[in-house]
């Protein structure tokens, strides 16, 4: 499709899921949106697995890039408190709407993470929506004025063990370098999509902060989905894969995640 069409076609689709009934998940909830990548993606169902598993352990979810709110209302069902960061507009109101017809206690917050507060350019929308210019073929005429904050001005520690969960089309080291005292203070468990080829250098700095942080090992979230055993590598490998929901854990947080996993994968094989 060239992309002069691309933003003709991605906002009739996005119109075309708020003309058509909400649909309810495999987990219960109803949700406007297209449910095919929940239910086929072996990368937001190894996602799912990670939330689920975890999720006797977390007091609170933080969602960059929480789109039309799956995994929040993944979440708030399992008792997470969640904050949910969505920074275009359109999205954010199906974000809301979203919550609203699942009587979801999510704090929403209409703004994109990063690693400066201000205003940025928000490139396309819906789930190719990217703070990168010309990602997924997006001309750069096709942008909007977004609000950004960092995470470190904006997300107060919390009482417990929490997850930070990011899909944010190639920003994801921006977000991390913006939370970077949060970070390596609270060691939150992290889940972000990697793909490094959209922001070579970034990850590259991101991948060496992390690891001087404590983050020690990793899994690709499609192998929790594809079978139950841990496929957990270090930290330092990280740079032979791509494409793909990555889990991060740091030393402190080792233990008990890897058990939960564990536990989680084992009672649910074979289904």
């Amino acid at each position: 499709m060239g992309n002069l069409l691309k933003p003709i076609y991605r906002r009739l689709r996005d119109k075309a899921y708020t003309l058509l009934p909400s649909r309810r998940s495999s987990e219960g909830f109803k949700f406007e949106g297209s449910l095919h990548r929940f239910k086929h993606s072996p990368d937001e169902l190894g996602t799912i697995i990670a939330i689920k598993a975890l999720a006797p352990h977390l007091t609170r979810l933080v969602n960059a890039g929480a789109n039309a709110g799956y995994f929040c209302m993944l979440a708030d069902q399992l008792g997470i408190a969640t904050i949910a960061f969505e920074p275009e507009a359109a999205m954010f109101q199906r974000l809301r709407r979203n919550l609203l017809r699942n009587k979801c206690r999510t704090v929403a917050i209409p703004l994109a993470l990063s690693d400066s507060s201000g205003i940025a350019e928000f490139f396309g929308t819906g789930t190719a929506g990217s703070l990168l210019r010309g990602l997924s073929g997006t001309p750069n005429y096709d942008k909007q004025i977004v609000p950004t904050a960092t995470a470190d001005e904006t997300i107060t520690p919390c009482h417990g063990a929490e997850i930070w969960l990011m899909d944010c089309e190639g920003a994801e080291p921006a977000i991390i370098q913006g939370g970077k005292n949060y970070i390596a203070e609270n060691k939150p468990v992290l889940i972000f999509e990697y793909q490094p080829e959209r922001n070579v250098s970034r990850w590259h700095g991101c991948l060496n902060y992390l690891v001087s942080a404590g983050y020690t090992h990793f899994s690709c979230c499609s192998e929790l989905q594809s079978n139950n055993l841990m496929a957990l590598k270090p930290l330092t490998e990280l740079h032979k894969h791509s494409g793909d929901n990555i889990l991060l854990i740091s030393s402190e947080s080792h233990q008990w995640a890897i058990n939960a996993l564990d536990q989680y994968l084992d009672q649910h094989s074979g289904f």
